[in-house]
């Protein structure tokens, strides 16, 4: 009987180690913030890509990473520029594209919610959430992945 148990006991342990338990753990840097814009009326809303390729329904933030422009586009996108959070421009004529500002960026959609868009006014005010918009100089170049201000021309150098 003793045999019997212990084989049975063995048994039993062999099989506890061959199956995949599968757990999960999450640190608070697992924790993936979600980003969105918020207009001035308070009306909030999630922003699915950041400097990629314009998809329908989608709110697109372009910034200088993308390039100077954003790529032209027709009917049915509606492109609106953002300068120190206060929304300065929007373009109505995508034949080229909307200019990418330095100290800013672009707010793209492409799609039909009219909601969305009546949200969005001149002169009001859009914050980022969850989200950093690289900054530039007025000038600048750049040295490999290093963006080096010019900011005095002409000045000595030490």
């Amino acid at each position: 009987m003793r045999l019997i148990k212990t084989v049975v006991l063995c048994i039993f342990v062999a099989a506890i180690f061959m199956m995949q338990i599968n757990v999960k753990a999450y640190g608070a840097d697992d924790v993936v913030a979600t980003s969105a814009i918020v207009f001035e009326n308070g009306s909030t809303y999630a922003i699915d890509l950041v400097d990629e390729e314009r998809e329908q329904g989608k709110v697109i933030i372009y910034t200088r990473n993308f390039g100077e422009y954003t790529k032209p586009f027709s009917k049915g996108v509606h492109e609106f520029v953002v300068v120190n959070n206060i929304i300065t421009y929007k373009n109505t004529n995508g034949a080229k594209g909307t200019h990418i500002p330095l100290d800013g960026y672009v707010i793209s959609y492409t799609g039909d919610n009219i909601e969305f868009i009546n949200d969005i006014h001149i002169g009001e005010e859009a914050k980022l959430l969850n989200l950093e918009i690289p900054s530039l100089p007025d000038k600048y170049f750049e040295l490999g992945d290093v963006i080096v201000p010019i900011d005095d021309i002409n000045s000595q150098r030490s």
